[in-house]
């Protein structure tokens, strides 16, 4: 375990029904792959040493000894290993046979796991309820209990055995008695459909209960006299599938991921339900954890904001419409007035408001968008807000600010030379008084432009771009903005527009409050300022939706990002995220309403609550011990 994160294993061995030796090195074979790829636990089907598909013969003393032989040897195989492995064989105890899973880890039994309700088919053999908390095994006292709960570090590790009818029931006790890790093992035979069921069930199961769930079922080696089993193994986070294996398989496979801690903690903490649980029926031990993985093994998202289907763009793009057109049937409505600036956030705003008049039946017309050049304003970003406002047939009007500002400067005795906050802001200010002052001359409301990202940066105006009516954009985060942008162009738009929305999308992103270079093009570039947004959303999500310490959110943007920066780069931009984060709260505190349509949104209005004059030693220190 290291960073947060528990590496996971599921095994099916290519076992032999009865071949109790031969099946100790084949999971011995799997323990040494796992050990290698530093897992910190595996998990295999039940009854593995043996094989489930024994029938009578788990009556035969031979077939029990021949057992307790093999998990003999594989004790002594893993006296030099880390990790922690879930054995499934039978077990007499106390002149009844149990079919258990023994928990070992560096050559000792931690704990053994019975199953205390087996399936129908399965009492034929096995026991029903136990007695015990603890037995004798190898002259050793054992803690024995259907109840075990494992912790390791920040994992609670739990077992379920995957026939029980009442298998939520039993995964909820367990969760909220604290285990956040939930092990399935199975003997399931194969069906048409299924497994495509017991799939969708350990999705649920881990969603609803914010824990990992890894599955995994008997494999080919078990007899096929009346059923197949595939050799199903499967590893799935808070609903996500992360691994799984292919069925069907005639050799032993291996399936890793890496479960995240922080993520699943920081669920549990949001819930009343885990939060008011009270610990019970459960039976505690530990376990060691290891601190010797390099790298994760699973692919962590690089744009976990972006959406992955077309789907859940036109989604988020149908929230954005609906809500503001629902604003405007409550107000009367009004007109649309907004700030064209040739970018993508005030691009995507009007997107928004020409599809929410298109909804209500209203003429594109009663959308006014004002494009008002200054002195950073490039030739690319004025032509195209132009074009862009003649293709979707919309008012126009065009105000310049740059005569206003002069005047502006004149008036405080500012040095128009001195290109400041003050000239900077002067402008942002100018713009968005127009805006106010054009909605209530025509009878209208101010769209507000500015995207998640920025909000969480503190970049904007304050009382400037930062100040709306409405905001679409509050939940969109750039690197979101972007591709759902290029999503409209593609799906959304005749040819002429789906153009320009291609050249404004290969546009820097710029506020465009310094003045362009000679030839008129963009000088003032954003991610040259504030970093690249693609790191800041990263982090963003890592911090909102995880609750991450630092080390783990810079470790974890190694792992998504070493081919594109190197570690002083994403520490560099990292400072500067935890920085601007804390000390622009005071903007977040009073922002328009606007529906949330994105995963994220840091409105004070329930979805973020933090105060302004929070301070930050705690989490930049943590960065500077790096």
């Amino acid at each position: 375990m290291k960073y947060g994160f528990l590496k996971v294993a599921a095994g099916v061995p290519a076992l032999k029904v009865a071949d109790c030796q031969y099946n100790a090195q084949q999971i011995i074979a799997l323990m040494q792959e796992a050990e290698s790829q530093t897992c910190d636990v595996l998990t295999l089907p039940q009854l593995c040493i043996s094989g489930s598909t024994c029938g009578d013969l788990f009556f035969q003393s031979s077939l029990l000894d021949d057992a307790g032989q093999a998990l003999c040897r594989i004790l002594e195989a893993s006296e030099e290993m880390s990790l922690l492995t879930f054995v499934g064989m039978p077990l007499l105890i106390g002149q009844k046979l149990y079919n258990c899973s023994i928990a070992i880890q560096q050559g000792k039994i931690l704990g053994i796991i019975p199953d205390a309700h087996p399936a129908q088919a399965q009492q034929r053999w096995f026991s029903q309820d136990f007695p015990y908390e603890e037995i004798e095994l190898f002259d050793e006292s054992i803690p024995c209990s259907p109840f075990l709960h494992i912790q390791m570090g920040e994992a609670g590790i739990a077992l379920i055995f995957q026939h029980e009818d009442s298998l939520m029931q039993r995964a909820e006790t367990l969760a909220l008695s604290g285990a956040n890790i939930l092990i399935h093992q199975a003997c399931q035979s194969d069906l048409q459909g299924k497994y495509q069921g017991i799939k969708r069930q350990m999705q649920s199961c881990s969603q609803t209960l914010h824990a990992a769930s890894v599955y995994v079922s008997a494999g080919m080696g078990e007899s096929s006299g009346d059923a197949l089993y595939g050799g199903h193994a499967l590893i799935v986070e808070e609903g996500e599938i992360l691994s799984e294996a292919p069925a069907f398989q005639i050799n032993s496979q291996l399936i890793v991921s890496d479960i995240n801690l922080s993520r699943l903690s920081a669920q549990r903490l949001r819930h009343s339900a885990f939060r008011q649980a009270s610990i019970t029926e459960s039976l505690a031990i530990s376990a060691e954890s290891r601190a010797d993985q390099e790298h994760l093994h699973r692919r962590l998202e690089k744009l976990p904001l972006v959406p992955k289907s077309a789907e859940e763009f036109e989604e988020i793009f149908n929230i954005q419409v609906c809500g503001l057109a629902r604003r405007m049937q409550h107000i009367g409505l009004p007109n649309l007035v907004i700030g064209i600036s040739g970018g993508l956030d005030s691009t995507l705003s009007l997107l928004v408001a020409v599809k929410a008049c298109d909804k209500l039946g209203l003429s594109r017309e009663k959308v006014l968008g004002i494009t008002m050049p200054g002195f950073g304003t490039s030739d690319r970003t004025y032509y195209n807000a132009l074009h862009l406002m003649k293709a979707l047939g919309i008012s126009t009007r065009e105000i310049s600010i740059k005569q206003a500002c002069e005047q502006h400067f004149s008036d405080i005795e500012h040095d128009a030379s001195q290109h400041n906050i003050v000239y900077e802001n002067a402008q942002a200010r100018e713009r968005t008084q127009i805006l106010m002052d054009v909605a209530n001359q025509v009878n209208g409301i101010v769209i507000g432009t500015g995207d998640l990202s920025e909000l969480a940066l503190g970049w904007a105006t304050y009382n400037g771009d930062h100040m709306s009516m409405y905001s679409t954009n509050a939940s969109i985060s750039k690197t979101l903005v972007r591709e759902l942008v290029a999503w409209i162009a593609r799906s959304e738009m005749p040819e002429d527009c789906a153009r320009l929305l291609v050249d404004i999308i290969d546009t820097p992103v710029s506020p465009e409050l310094l003045p362009t270079d000679q030839s008129g093009k963009i000088a003032q570039k954003t991610e040259d300022l504030v970093g690249p947004y693609e790191l800041h959303d990263f982090f963003l999500y890592h911090l909102l939706m995880d609750a991450c310490p630092m080390d783990q959110l810079f470790f974890m943007a190694q792992e998504s990002f070493r081919d594109n920066y190197d570690k002083a780069t994403i520490l560099h931009w990292l400072k500067t995220f935890v920085r601007r984060f804390f000390t622009q709260q005071f903007k977040r505190a009073c922002l328009p309403e606007g529906a949330q349509a994105g995963l994220l949104s840091l409105s004070p209005r329930g979805a973020w609550s933090m105060p302004s004059d929070a301070i930050y030693r705690a989490w930049m220190e943590a960065l500077e011990n790096l």
